[in-house]
């Protein structure tokens, strides 16, 4: 068993980064170095991890069974925040190899407490039980391939990234909720193997995706042996989430990791050779592709064992990629046979417009108020507990608080915890309390006006950080919304946006995050990975309502303050875009540094050298200037929603549209500083930097068809992990107010900071 172990090493400039960053925390003065027999050391010896495990794989072939688990956190207090050990790393990458993300950082990863509450201990301790379960039956195993080589691993990383199957870890629960469904009897027959395709339905954020999120990690954590669980949590507003190919990805990606002798068997490998070209630049999969190997995958992988697939969100991708992925998971049975077809198990959770009880095969199960009740309870009660002592509230009176807002929320987890964290927020004594308790907004629009009636102030701010989180094209941290907030300050006053500006209009750094949640914490979510989104999707829809809709619709919904806060999309798209263009073209990027040259004529080690300076570059780029990340990938994006095309041009001044021109223009090195921090996110270092063919690459950039695998809040990868990262970028949903009166979330204490 292995904690957060980098089993091949770490490349010799991570290490020396690793002690530079250990040496200034240690003597507190970050002009301290390593010292020279530091750095020698560091160069003797950064390969001795990697000769261990040369030498300890061949045991692997013998009756040896492996857990590795990753770190999730990483540690400030170093100066980074990078992983010390990424997953990739910590990986044997060895069939019978067992592998989990475990929360801590590296240095806490397996210190537990002593108290029987701990999960993490547990999850390791069921993780020890498995080991010994399973001792003496692992020579049986069907692999054929030890070991995932370095072409495989750049195919796989060409489909998905590990970090896109831990989506999943960011739905935090109450404790103690969501164990209802483990009582259904139709829930129990799947888990038993008794139903092989069941659809669990409810209505908007009833709490479905906590739910999947907690069945997720309740089966991967008393996983049977012979059964192989995959998963895939969709949403319309992420692209690589959105359709059929993000199941087909990311469930060929997850199986191939733990099964490398599948990628062998089946003609995944040959299709990617033949699609993937010497001066390939685009992403290379598409459904008729993905559909052929993942039928071949999966009625392979079927014939070793049960093989049980969960789909979060059916809803969020079009009923005719709901169509495919259902058809391509009949032709895989077809192809199992008769013999094999029932180990393949499909769990779809959904909305009840998109419920599939009419689909053959299909058993279902409707999530109903009753399901729930309890864990709205729990939930508001846990949120009560964090501040009641504060204000002194009797245990009476706290348990009326508990029954009252259950009751009224009606089945409504996000209407539920977002009252009790406006309540947080405001602090009310006991007596305003039991006022405030009288007259609770119904539904979940006049809840936000009330709320944002509240948090209205004369600068503006509260409305310039929810533009910039309900419109946002990608993840979009903390520190990035802190820029981006005084961008949108300095076009407010007519100020010029340069590098000094900023600084002296944003919030300091180390406050950003602070600043955000008591600005309007009770609207925004801030995820594990540092990202900010709205609360729920309902807010959006709220937000981006034309004032005359809500009048003529709901003409009796109290939301007096929703004129104010109202964000046209359209034209807000449009300033938000030209902000990232000024940004883009600020003086600091008027220089693009040296170019990528590759040749024929170079050797390999020239090639290498080549290729380690330009990333270098780019991801100083990057840590310099926070926002370039944000701007280079969704300035073009942000336009085109604001009715920007090839003939016409969105801006408000010469300015922008001035801008605008520098960053399409080839021979601007404004285009190549911002193409090439694209490039870096989504296609390095699987594909290098076309520097010969830029003009054709940045018009492609800028139509922005594909957006690659994996998600874009991490540069893609390195040249030393070959891992990928791309794009997450929030769409609009529909807009109707009728979707908000049942618009709710399962959130229990995500919304809380």
């Amino acid at each position: 068993m292995f904690f957060a172990t980098p089993h091949y090493g770490l490349s010799h400039q991570d290490w020396v980064k690793y002690v530079a960053n250990l040496v200034t925390v240690c003597s507190g003065d970050d002009s301290h170095l390593p010292t020279a027999n530091m750095l020698g050391q560091i160069q003797a010896n950064c390969g001795v991890l990697s000769e261990v495990t040369e030498d300890f794989e061949p045991l692997l072939g013998q009756d040896f069974g492996v857990v590795s688990f990753s770190e999730t956190d990483t540690i400030p207090a170093l100066g980074t925040r990078d992983l010390i050990v990424t997953e990739d790393a910590a990986r044997l990458h060895h069939p019978d190899e067992e592998h989990s993300p475990l929360t801590g950082d590296h240095f806490g990863l397996c210190k537990f407490r002593k108290d029987e509450k701990d999960l993490r201990f547990e999850y390791v301790g069921k993780a020890m039980k498995r080991l010994l379960a399973s001792r003496g039956s692992r020579n049986q195993k069907l692999h054929h391939t030890a070991y995932l080589s370095e072409r495989q691993r750049t195919l796989l990383s060409s489909l998905c990234t590990d970090m896109f199957h831990e989506y999943y870890r960011g739905f935090d629960l109450t404790d103690g909720t969501c164990r209802w469904i483990e009582h259904q009897a139709k829930f129990q027959g799947w888990q038993e193997g008794r139903i092989n395709k069941l659809c669990i339905s409810g209505d908007p954020a009833c709490g479905k995706t906590h739910m999947a999120a907690y069945i997720v990690s309740q089966v991967m954590l008393n996983r049977a042996s012979n059964i192989t669980y995959l998963q895939c949590f969709l949403s319309r507003a992420l692209p690589e989430r959105r359709d059929c190919c993000s199941i087909l990805r990311s469930t060929i990606h997850q199986i191939s990791k733990s099964r490398p002798d599948l990628i062998k068997n089946s003609n995944l490998q040959d299709i990617y050779n033949s699609l993937h070209k010497p001066d390939q630049t685009r992403d290379i999969w598409d459904i008729r592709s993905l559909s052929a190997v993942w039928q071949t995958i999966m009625s392979e992988a079927a014939k070793s064992g049960r093989l049980s697939i969960i789909i979060d969100g059916f809803n969020e991708i079009s009923s005719k990629d709901g169509r495919e992925f259902l058809n391509c998971f009949k032709g895989c049975q077809s192809m199992a046979g008769k013999a094999h077809q029932d180990n393949l198990q499909l769990l779809i959770v959904t909305r009840p417009d998109a419920r599939l009880d009419r689909v053959d095969g299909f058993r279902t199960y409707d999530i109903t108020e009753q399901d729930v009740a309890a864990d709205i309870g729990a939930t508001v009660s846990a949120g009560l507990s964090r501040f009641a002592s504060f204000r002194a509230y009797t245990t009476e009176f706290q348990s009326q608080v508990c029954e009252k807002i259950t009751e009224a929320s009606r089945g409504v987890y996000l209407w539920a915890s977002l009252v009790i964290s406006d309540l947080e927020h405001r602090l009310l004594s006991q007596g305003d309390l039991e006022e405030e308790l009288r007259v609770l907004p119904r539904e979940i629009a006049e809840l936000y006006d009330s709320i944002l009636g509240r948090l209205n102030s004369k600068s503006g701010d509260v409305k310039r950080i929810l533009r910039w989180v309900v419109l946002r094209q990608e993840t979009l941290k903390a520190e990035e919304l802190n820029i981006a907030v005084a961008l949108s300050k300095l076009r407010d006053k007519d100020k010029t946006i340069t590098e000094k500006s900023i600084e002296r209009t944003m919030v300091e750094p180390t406050a950003a995050k602070i600043s955000l949640y008591l600005q309007c914490g009770q609207l925004i979510r801030f995820t594990k990975g540092g990202s900010v989104g709205p609360i729920h999707d309902s807010l959006t829809e709220y937000l981006s309502t034309p004032p005359g809709t809500f009048s003529e619709e709901r003409p009796d919904w109290k939301i007096p303050n929703h004129r104010f806060f109202y964000i046209p999309a359209k034209e807000s798209h449009g300033i938000l875009g030209n902000l990232c263009v000024q940004y883009l073209t600020m003086s600091c990027f008027r220089n693009s540094g040296a170019k990528l040259e590759l040749s024929d004529n170079m050797n390999e080690r020239a090639k290498w050298e080549g290729m380690v300076q330009w990333e270098n570059k780019v991801r100083e780029r990057v840590k310099t200037h926070e926002f370039v990340r944000y701007a280079a990938l969704c300035w073009s994006r942000h336009l085109q929603e604001g009715g920007s095309s090839s003939s016409h041009r969105v801006g408000t001044s010469t300015l922008d549209i001035q801008g605008q021109e520098k960053l399409e223009s080839t021979e601007s090195s404004y285009a190549i500083c911002w193409s090439e921090v694209w490039w870096l996110f989504r296609r390095w270092p699987r594909l290098s930097f076309p520097e010969d063919r830029i003009r054709e690459e940045i018009g492609h950039m800028f139509l922005h068809k594909d957006s690659g695998p994996g998600m874009a809040d991490e540069p893609a990868g390195s040249l030393e992990t070959l891992e990928t990262g791309s794009g997450s970028s929030p769409a609009q949903a529909d807009v109707a107010p009728q979707r908000l009166e049942k618009a709710k979330s399962s959130c229990s204490c995500c919304c809380i900071l």
